[in-house]
């Protein structure tokens, strides 16, 4: 019997790892506004968090990340455009949260993020206020009636298809969207990486506009965030990987692949000089940092220029104007303008921000558009 149960819970555990990884494609998705693709990785979450829960009853986390994903579902459909589908979906939600909170094996360690999950639920509760123009403990009795309503079919893996046919039933009316999720070149990155760039990128840069702002759901604050972040080791192995995929991106002969790694560079460089606490270097120290970054930077240019490779070339004016290389950037443009054009460059641009390749990119295009 105790094999039996362990068996099932490391089979819960390896679905809902496996959910949380589409979750994170979800957000990388948003990053690109690639809305079909974020809407593929939510269904995958709702689908692996039922089977996760099927195979162990007691996986906590798993009940939270599944009401999580229907009531982002939810958050993208106004109530006044289809009440239907945003009712189904939040009641849901609701349903899942409050079952979780109602468990008695709803704290740690059974859910690992208890926080995550009561957050969740105070959300869920305030927006049902609002909504429902309801008292709170009217809400919470409503969230009763559908934890004990429609909570059991929620959690099955045979409610799939059911929910997954409401969410994707107005796609129709959206604009043409990728047939499939393709992924950024920083997704073959060690997710611990990843996760340590994505942290670091909204502090860093700062954006002019709305454009450049990462975009986001009502939602995303319930996303855990580590406001400081100080492992000087994290920043010297992930400095290194980072121009390790620059030196590849050249053997390759894809540059523009290997300007977005160097803005990548200049991203953690700036977060490690300004803003980690505790930081003392030297201001001759820091000029040397800054080397490390404009001279692969300056070879990238020189080689793409060559190789007249113009996308690459764009994509390093802005890289250059946004670190105050202004006089270079300026250079790159005239020289680009002179191969291609000035419509042409628009086009490119525009292409790029359409179709990036890479999370930065829309922080490079913008500094020329």
């Amino acid at each position: 019997m105790f094999w039996k149960k362990f068996g099932q819970a490391q089979s819960a555990n390896k679905l809902f790892n496996q959910a949380s990884d589409h979750w994170r494609r979800r957000q990388q998705s948003l990053l690109q506004k690639d809305e079909a693709g974020a809407e593929q990785a939510c269904l995958e979450v709702i689908r692996l968090c039922q089977l996760s829960i099927q195979s162990d009853e007691k996986m906590g986390d798993a009940y939270v990340l599944l009401s999580n994903a229907l009531s982002v579902a939810a958050s993208h459909t106004s109530m006044p455009s289809d009440p239907e589908r945003y009712e189904f979906l939040q009641s849901r939600a609701a349903a899942v949260i409050h079952l979780w909170h109602s468990l008695p094996h709803r704290g740690y360690p059974i859910t690992k993020n208890t926080a995550h999950g009561e957050r969740l639920w105070r959300i869920i509760v305030d927006d049902l206020t609002r909504d429902k123009s309801l008292s709170e403990d009217a809400v919470i009795a409503l969230m009763e009636s559908y934890r004990d309503s429609l909570a059991a079919e929620t959690i099955l893996p045979d409610s799939f298809d059911k929910i997954k046919a409401i969410i994707v039933r107005n796609r129709g009316t959206r604009t043409e969207q990728p047939k499939e999720w393709q992924p950024l070149e920083e997704v073959s990155l060690p997710l611990e990486t990843f996760e340590f760039l994505a942290k670091i990128l909204r502090k860093v840069v700062q954006a002019k506009s709305s454009e450049e702002q990462v975009q986001t759901d009502r939602f995303s604050h319930i996303e855990v965030m580590v406001d400081e972040l100080q492992d000087h080791t994290r920043i010297f192995d992930t400095g290194t990987q980072l121009l390790t995929r620059v030196q590849q991106a050249h053997h390759d002969n894809d540059l523009r692949q290997a300007i977005g790694w160097l803005a990548w560079f200049f991203i953690l460089r700036i977060y490690s000089e300004r803003y980690l606490p505790d930081s003392d270097m030297k201001e001759e120290e820091m000029r040397k940092h800054y080397k490390a970054a404009v001279e692969p930077l300056r070879t990238t240019i020189n080689v793409a220029h060559k190789a007249k490779q113009c996308d690459a070339l764009l994509l390093a004016a802005g890289l250059c104007d946004w670190v105050g290389l202004s006089k270079w950037s300026d250079q790159i443009l005239g020289i680009v303008g002179d191969e291609i054009g000035k419509q042409a460059i628009a086009d490119r641009l525009l292409n790029i921000k359409r179709q990036p390749r890479m999370l930065v990119e829309h922080v490079l295009v913008d500094r020329l558009v």
